[in-house]
């Protein structure tokens, strides 16, 4: 009997705790969507929300920007700072109590924002202040969001892509200036370099 007790508290023991995330989605979606949008959520809150003040920022301004935030219907009392803009701060209070328990899944906001060009960026949480049912400020483990615009929306830059910016330097196809990375108002060999050595893994961002 002793045996059974004992192997029952290391069973306990080894079971994994779920960690409280903040997680900002990732978006992949090709250069002919001008306004994309991406989920803020919570995962695995043990003791409920009584609200919470986020600031996110456009790791690569160039990429992408905010132009807007929509809140779910839970977030009765909210704000933002000015849009557009690369960086938003963001805070809503659960007024009528309706996100209270454990929970695995509850969103915090909606995120829209404006493409301007072929590129990654990461979406980051640069600072946040989330407080559980009780008052206390929930330490998360923070997941930031990638944004990835490429010319078919398949999630990553290939050799299509670097097909695509080729056939517009020689002319095969008309311009993108969403393939000017180096922004000096038209796509040349700069760019086909840059897409080429980003693709090559020789740069670490477009």
């Amino acid at each position: 009997m002793k045996k059974i007790f004992i192997i029952f508290l290391i069973f306990l023991t080894i079971q994994p705790v779920l960690a409280e995330k903040l997680i900002v989605e990732n978006v992949y979606v090709d250069f002919n969507r001008e306004i994309v949008t991406t989920n803020v959520t919570l995962a695995e809150l043990q003791n409920g929300l009584s609200g919470y003040n986020i600031t996110l920022t456009v790791e690569n301004p160039s990429l992408a920007e905010i132009v807007s935030v929509e809140f779910p219907e839970w977030a009765i009392l909210n704000d933002h700072s000015d849009l557009p803009s690369e960086s938003v701060w963001i805070k809503s209070v659960d007024l009528n109590e309706k996100v209270q328990g454990n929970i695995s899944k509850i969103l915090l906001a909606k995120m829209l924002l404006k493409v301007k060009r072929i590129g990654v960026s990461q979406l980051i949480v640069k600072s946040y202040r989330i407080d559980d049912d009780n008052g206390y400020q929930i330490n998360l483990s923070i997941l930031n969001g990638t944004i990835l615009v490429d010319k078919n929306g398949n999630g990553k830059i290939d050799i299509g892509d670097v097909t695509y910016v080729a056939y517009m330097v020689v002319g095969k196809i008309d311009q993108n200036l969403k393939a000017d990375f180096n922004e000096n108002g038209r796509v040349d060999i700069g760019d086909l370099v840059k897409i080429t050595y980003y693709l090559l893994g020789k740069i670490d961002e477009l």
